[in-house]
């Protein structure tokens, strides 16, 4: 009896340790990598006609008649949900002026791969290395959809937001 109690202990502590080891070993995805995956996860759901499902890892933080917006625990990053709109928004962390290149890279490849009929558009008055616009249909048209990229260098802090515009 005395054995299995040990081997049991044993066992538990070597579980434990392994959790603790795995934990400090394994990197955290980058800020970079989990605004894609929300904006993939909450965004283009919505986007595809799915249910906005909070997962454990967001906190809401406000419930106003025009946004709902909630808070990711680990990257600091927020989810906005707007009538016509998904935002994701560095504004509780900024965004590094690298992180910010990396993003904007990704972007154009997931647009182009996964929305090949949206127009890159340059008349926004508003385009730089960090910034991007890609919609269908003109503006003010009220079929207009889209995503776009912008960095507000100048706010204090810098912030980052990803769009996803959704036809009105």
């Amino acid at each position: 009896m005395r054995r299995a109690a040990i081997f049991i202990a044993v066992i538990a502590l070597g579980f434990c340790a392994g959790l603790g080891l795995r934990s400090y070993f394994e990197p955290k995805p980058s800020k970079v990598t989990t605004a894609i995956g929300l904006f993939r996860e909450f965004c283009l759901s919505i986007a595809r006609s799915q249910d906005f499902v909070p997962t454990s890892d967001l906190v809401r933080l406000n419930t106003l008649p025009s946004e709902v917006r909630y808070g990711h625990s680990t990257s600091q990053l927020t989810i906005q949900l707007r009538q016509n709109s998904c935002v994701i928004d560095s504004v509780l962390a900024p965004f590094s002026d690298d992180e910010q290149l990396e993003l904007a890279e990704i972007i154009d490849a997931l647009v182009v791969l996964e929305f090949p009929m949206l127009e890159h558009d340059d008349n926004t008055g508003m385009n730089g290395p960090k910034n991007r616009f890609w919609f269908q249909y003109p503006a003010f048209d009220d079929r207009r959809w889209g995503i776009s990229l912008l960095s507000f260098d100048y706010l204090e802090p810098p912030q980052t937001v990803l769009s996803y515009y959704y036809p009105k």
